[in-house]
């Protein structure tokens, strides 16, 4: 929890005339007087220790639009918040009572701030309930028999914990070329579908090595790719980092030059050119993706979707220092904005019609191997199948294990 100074006094208790008591308990280790020589302050308000809106608060009834943030990255989120900041001073100041004010505060900053809240959280054994063990054939023609919840039970191909959720290929037993589809592993779907949401994935490892295609991905729950796809986590073989893309209908195109980190690798969403590769950014961190990833204990991975502004994808590995707090802790509710840096792939709707190209979406895990991008791109000898087939000891390591998933709605 972040911790703020937004005063002197030991306590902040506001109360109305209608009776609204709001109370900012005390427990922080610092305090030091953030006021405003620019403005005059009317009333000396406490150190507050809770959510920026409450801070937010704090300076509006001192009339003080300026105040210290004590954690690390805060100073960042006042100067992004700003703005807001003088949104609901104006508002204030419009409806002149402080009691209607206050009354009707809780309602105005969810949707001044952008905030979304948590809707579903799934962790260990919620994966189980609220995952669908698909077992249809590969779309993308892999070298794979994905098998049902059951099987995958049985054969130790997924198992939870109290904090962990664990899913994987069978990893001991040859193959012989004539065996239907391919090597056993997982593709699971949601039984829930998101439109404006932010998806948050918070991962300890991934699937890597030759031959493998790992991916987590939201996707139309009708006819694809009408309702278009969107890939958050993806790559194959022993890739270098993440590639994150959008798959759509005809008609939907990403600029070149965006306010992103990645690297645009194709701008033409249109799932029927470019042999399917959609609009893609390539992330620049290098420990985005397989081993490196997990060599830091992975990260989290955070979709943002909405029709308003499109699609954002965030990463941050677990032991980056700029990883928002909200994101980190799993908190009730999270706010994207400025303070979140820029993302590594941005996909806005200057050239995409949102609402046209995506509708409500599932949340995908898979592991294939081979398949149109895996095996057109493999490079470890011989042929891609055969080396599936004959190597079961090669896809110990090509395991996902996820510590949660949280989806936020507004």
């Amino acid at each position: 929890m972040r911790t703020y100074a937004c005063g002197q006094l030991d306590r902040l208790r506001i109360t109305s005339s209608v009776g609204l008591k709001l109370t900012a308990p005390l427990d922080v280790a610092e305090n030091r007087s953030t006021k405003n020589p620019e403005t005059t302050c009317t009333l000396d308000l406490a150190r507050c220790q809770g959510l920026f809106t409450l801070c937010l608060l704090c300076g509006f009834i001192s009339c003080c639009l300026k105040w210290a943030l004590l954690k690390e990255n805060a100073e960042r989120k006042l100067s992004t918040k700003l703005h807001q900041v003088l949104i609901l001073s104006a508002l204030f100041k419009m409806f002149g009572s402080s009691a209607i004010y206050l009354a009707i505060l809780p309602f105005l900053l969810p949707t001044v701030l952008g905030q979304f809240n948590l809707k579903d959280n799934f962790v260990g054994n919620d994966f189980f309930s609220g995952f669908k063990w698909e077992t249809f054939d590969d779309p993308t023609h892999g070298r794979v028999n994905y098998v049902d919840q059951d099987t995958a039970k049985a054969n130790n191909l997924s198992y939870a914990t109290d904090a962990t959720f664990v899913m994987r290929p069978d990893s001991t037993k040859k193959l012989d070329s004539s065996t239907p589809r391919g090597r056993d592993s997982i593709r699971i779907t949601s039984h829930d579908t998101y439109t404006d949401s932010v998806v948050v994935l918070d991962i300890a490892h991934m699937p890597y090595g030759c031959a493998t295609w790992p991916a987590f991905w939201t996707v139309t729950a009708g006819k694809w790719p009408d309702g278009g796809e969107i890939d958050i986590l993806e790559g194959v073989n022993d890739g270098p980092s993440n590639l994150a893309s959008l798959h759509t209908s005809k008609g939907c195109t990403m600029p070149q030059n965006r306010k992103q980190t990645g690297i645009p690798t194709s701008v033409d969403c249109d799932a029927t050119s470019g042999s399917n590769q959609g609009c893609g950014n390539s992330f620049t961190k290098s420990n985005s993706y397989g081993s490196s990833l997990n060599g830091v204990g992975g990260g989290w991975f955070v979709m943002r979707r909405t029709n308003k502004d499109g699609a954002a994808v965030y990463f941050w590995a677990r032991n980056d220092p700029s990883v928002p707090d909200e994101i980190k802790s799993g908190a009730k509710s999270v706010n994207p904005d400025d303070s979140w840096g820029e993302p590594e792939a941005l996909f806005p709707i200057d050239t995409c019609d949102w609402g046209q190209h995506f509708d409500a979406h599932t949340l995908v895990f898979d592991l294939t191997f081979c398949g149109d991008w895996a095996g057109s791109s493999f490079s470890c000898g011989g042929k891609c199948e055969d080396y599936v087939d004959q190597n079961p000891d090669k896809f110990k390591d090509a395991y996902w294990e996820v510590n949660a998933v949280r989806v936020y709605t507004p």
